[in-house]
């Protein structure tokens, strides 16, 4: 179904669904936008959880049917090549000139719209916080950003490895491994011990092009300590979120963030408090001491918390979408 068979004269999609009955239409169409398998995928989804509504001016916020997710690392890390179902930003002055263009036009609707912003260098919360119909769902949303701009979701990243808890005993403490891509990556290498706490590193050519999400290719050394490990470092690397908070979690691993200002996605949803420990980068070498003082009641009810936050509102596109969706429902309260 091409987008002009979904849309009405006004080249918008009508539908209704999502939390608390919410009115829902995307629209906004431009074949000049490239499109992603991230925001392909994202739309689908949107339209699985709402229903079809007859009158798209009743819509209580519309979604561009068009990429502004700008989504390079899924489903294959950096291989922003496979990223694509249609177009590419191969011309990136062209792009992001067309890109621009394309947001300029959103902030002009009379409608709220929710624009979903997966690149951590468009700081969109700060650059359209003067638009007021403008809600920003954002992969690497800050403190600072939620309080210039209240009309922010904080969206997770999807998982490009992903795992099952298989519940029974942990047999390593806490586990990390990744690329050496930022200073407390290289706090955390003077933990290691091997045994309790595993941190290891890799080199980036190990990674990049060689995980893949839609044929399950990933590293098996970072899927099996995962099933192992009890807790599992989310440091930041190059910006503040990371994909791995999504792929630790499906393991049924206690999160301990590593991130300072980050906002963890869905904040108003997930009481984060319950299934993760988000830990000031300056303290990365006070945390053997902290997980020895935890009761084993907590870690028990943290795990389980980690299991029913994943399995509501992350394990796939269409909880996302759903708990996206939620979250619009409270941001509305403060659009004029």
């Amino acid at each position: 179904m091409s987008v002009d068979d979904r849309t009405d004269a006004t080249g918008v999609e009508p539908l209704r669904g999502g939390a608390r009955g919410l009115a829902i239409a995307l629209g906004f169409p431009d074949a000049r936008m490239p499109r992603t398998v991230f925001y392909d995928g994202l739309c689908e989804s949107i339209r699985r959880v709402a229903v079809a509504c007859g009158d798209a001016d009743a819509a209580d916020v519309i979604f561009p049917v068009e990429d502004t997710s700008s989504e390079l690392n899924w489903p294959a890390y950096r291989r922003p090549d496979l990223a694509f179902v249609r177009g590419s930003i191969d011309d990136k002055a062209a792009h992001d000139l067309t890109y621009s263009e394309y947001v300029t036009a959103l902030a002009a609707s009379p409608k709220p719209v929710c624009v979903v912003n997966m690149h951590p260098r468009r700081h969109l919360a700060q650059i359209l916080a003067a638009e007021s119909k403008i809600i920003i769902a954002d992969i690497n949303l800050l403190h600072w950003e939620r309080s210039l701009n209240p009309r922010t979701i904080s969206m997770p990243a999807l998982p490009i490895t992903v795992g099952t808890f298989e519940g029974g005993a942990k047999s390593i403490a806490a586990g990390f491994r990744g690329v050496n891509s930022h200073p407390v990556r290289e706090a955390l290498a003077h933990l290691h011990d091997g045994t309790a706490i595993v941190c290891q590193f890799v080199a980036p050519e190990n990674h990049f092009g060689k995980i893949d999400a839609r044929n399950g290719q990933v590293d098996p050394q970072y899927a099996e300590l995962l099933r192992r490990s009890l807790f599992a470092f989310v440091p930041r690397g190059d910006a503040e979120f990371s994909y791995r908070l999504l792929e630790v979690m499906s393991f049924g691993c206690i999160p301990i963030v590593l991130a300072d200002g980050l906002v963890l996605p869905f904040d108003r949803t997930i009481d984060w408090h319950d299934c993760a420990f988000h830990v000031p980068e300056k303290d990365v070498g006070q945390i053997p001491a902290l997980l020895g003082a935890i009761p084993h009641e907590r870690i028990r009810a943290m795990q389980t918390a980690v299991v029913a936050a994943y399995t509501a509102h992350l394990a796939d596109l269409d909880r996302i979408a759903r708990t996206l969706l939620g979250e619009l429902s409270a941001v509305l309260q403060c659009v004029p």
